[in-house]
């Protein structure tokens, strides 16, 4: 074998020992995000954190979530004026000249 392929052959090597390294702590990392995410899914109320409304719900309108001036409201002036009372569309009831034929009072 020559002594380029060696050399080739150990970079190679290197190189997959580093990749692997680097998977496996991306792997410990994702696994222990999924056990935080399984908790707060299904573990007990105490253990679960309240995720604020930002991190759950992404913009409808493409608005960033950051707070933003609050402008006071616009005033506009509007004219009085006074409303005729109406009245609701029933007849009065025509008065009785006796309790006896009140129209709440009938004899069966």
């Amino acid at each position: 074998m020559a002594p380029d392929n060696i050399v080739h052959d150990l970079q190679k090597v290197t190189q997959l020992i580093d990749n692997y390294y680097l998977l496996e702590s991306e792997n410990a990392h994702l696994k222990a995000r999924l056990q935080w995410l399984e908790k707060q899914i299904f573990g007990q109320k105490a253990d679960r954190m309240p995720l604020p409304p930002s991190a759950l719900q992404a913009s409808l309108f493409g608005e960033s979530n950051t707070p933003q001036e609050k402008l006071p409201p616009k005033l506009t002036a509007i004219a009085t004026h006074t409303r005729s009372e109406k009245g609701h569309g029933r007849k009065a009831w025509p008065a009785s000249p006796c309790a006896t034929h009140s129209p709440l009072m009938v004899a069966i």
